[in-house]
C-alpha cells in the first residue's frame, strides 16, 4: 500500500464512428471499452473490442484505435501505480 494518497490518472475518450487515433504513452496503460466497438492495433496484434473488454498497452508502444461505431473508452495510465507494473 502506498504511503502517499494516490491520484487517479484516467480519462474517458469518446470516439465518433469511423474516427481513427494513433498515440503512444510513456507509461503502461490499461483501458476498457465502456460502449461501442473499436478496432485496436498494438504490438503487431489487431483486436476488435466491445463493452466490458479490457486491454493493456505496454510503455512506449505505438498503438492505433479505430471506432467502428460511436464508442467510449476509459484509459488509465500511472507510472507510480504498482498495480500496473505487471500488466
Amino acid at each position: 500500500m502506498p504511503d502517499k494518497p494516490h491520484k487517479l490518472h484516467g480519462s474517458f475518450r469518446q470516439y465518433r464512428s469511423g474516427e481513427r487515433s494513433a498515440d503512444r504513452h510513456e507509461e503502461r496503460a490499461i483501458a476498457a471499452v465502456i460502449s461501442g466497438c473499436i478496432h485496436l492495433e498494438v504490438g503487431g496484434e489487431s483486436l476488435t473490442l466491445r463493452p466490458s473488454d479490457a486491454f493493456s498497452i505496454p510503455a512506449k508502444a505505438p498503438y492505433a484505435v479505430e471506432a467502428t461505431e460511436e464508442s467510449v473508452v476509459y484509459v488509465y495510465a500511472d507510472p507510480d501505480d504498482p498495480a500496473l507494473w505487471g500488466v
